[in-house]
């Protein structure tokens, strides 16, 4: 005799545990079933562990066999294909939305392990209960109102949530003050003197301490692949700001006037907004806040009433090292300004800024 427990199917709503728990109570063997049913072994194997569906002339056979009524076996399998059926709509699904995430370097990033359940890492990684919920909170592109965000970047949307959450995780272990705008705004003369150092190992534990003592966690996190934000600034409670940096193209030039220009958000515009800065801010059209932006980290670096003299230093090095000294800024910074303004050219002046290495901004960073 065949033991019926052998074949009892993994999913234990499928038809076949009903047949099998009622040949167990009425104590058939599979041989002596083959037989009643008039079906081969490989036949019978496909009823029990759902493979093959019972249709109306199996249901007649059941009702002879089993004592169950034809319509009950037929109610019965239509049960299981309609849940099956949504059950794997489902697992579509959550295929489909691991699949838009950037896992490759959310791995090697180390900010999600490498398991034989991505999905649930993923929901972990969020802290989301479902894709539902993840949508409400992350999704780009369902038009949530919460989010400040150039349309043209879309597609990026996945990617671009998934550095926006390592930057929350990173700001949830960075104690803070609490949010103090008239404090920060007074600090920016202190954060603006940290431009002239050349060592990410000094100044970045330094951005981070001024910050928070006003109340903004600042996260200076790599973007994964498809993630264009060169910068973003949230209010992650009432009295807690995340001012966020992916330290793109590794220039100070870039870094600060992306920093000032997140500092600008927090100063001017509402709480209860994501500003996502992308990486050229001449790439689209901007909107009113992000000009606005633009213009107070401009301000900051170099007031307005120094422009002028910005435009008369073009080649005469000199005159930038000496301009650069008075703004209290790097050399770098005022190249980078003299470029954005088209006083010279992208490819001019290039050697006064600085590049900075991954390697000695993660020494200090410890996440």
């Amino acid at each position: 005799m065949n033991r019926l427990a052998d074949l009892k199917p993994n999913w234990n709503s499928a038809p076949g545990n009903t047949i099998i728990d009622i040949l167990n109570e009425k104590s058939i063997s599979i041989n002596e079933f083959e037989k009643e049913m008039g079906l081969s072994k490989t036949k019978i194997k496909g009823l029990l562990n759902g493979q093959n569906r019972i249709d109306e002339k199996i249901a007649i056979r059941l009702q002879n066999t089993l004592g169950a009524s034809s319509d009950f076996w037929i109610n019965r399998e239509n049960q299981f294909r309609e849940v099956s059926n949504y059950l794997s709509s489902i697992e579509d699904e959550q295929n489909l939305w691991v699949k838009t995430l950037p896992i490759k370097d959310m791995l090697n990033f180390g900010w999600i392990k490498k398991s034989e359940n991505l999905f649930q890492d993923c929901l972990s990684f969020f802290n989301v209960p479902d894709i539902e919920t993840w949508n409400l909170k992350y999704n780009i592109n369902n038009g949530n109102p919460a989010f400040r965000i150039s349309p043209n970047i879309e597609s990026k949307s996945t990617s671009i949530a998934t550095w926006l959450r390592k930057g929350e995780l990173i700001a949830e272990n960075i104690k803070c003050d609490n949010w103090n705008k008239e404090l920060f705004i007074d600090k920016l003369d202190e954060i603006k003197k940290l431009t002239r150092e050349k060592n990410p190992r000094k100044f970045i534990p330094e951005l981070i301490s001024i910050c928070a003592s006003c109340g903004v966690a600042v996260a200076i996190v790599p973007t994964p692949k498809g993630c264009p934000a060169s910068g973003v600034t949230k209010f992650i409670s009432n009295q807690k700001a995340l001012l966020q940096l992916s330290f793109r193209y590794l220039r100070d030039d870039n870094f600060w006037f992306t920093f000032f220009h997140e500092a600008g958000h927090l100063i001017l515009h509402e709480k209860n907004r994501t500003h996502i800065e992308v990486t050229d801010r001449k790439a689209y059209v901007q909107s009113d806040e992000e000009m606005e932006a633009n213009s107070f980290a401009s301000e900051v670096l170099i007031p307005y009433n120094f422009k002028g003299e910005l435009k008369t230093i073009k080649s005469n090095k000199r005159k930038l090292i000496e301009f650069a000294s008075k703004m209290g800024i790097s050399p770098g910074i005022v190249v980078g300004q003299m470029q954005y303004n088209k006083i010279v050219s992208p490819q001019y002046l290039n050697g006064y800024k600085r590049f900075f290495k991954w390697d000695e901004i993660n020494d200090v960073l410890n996440y």
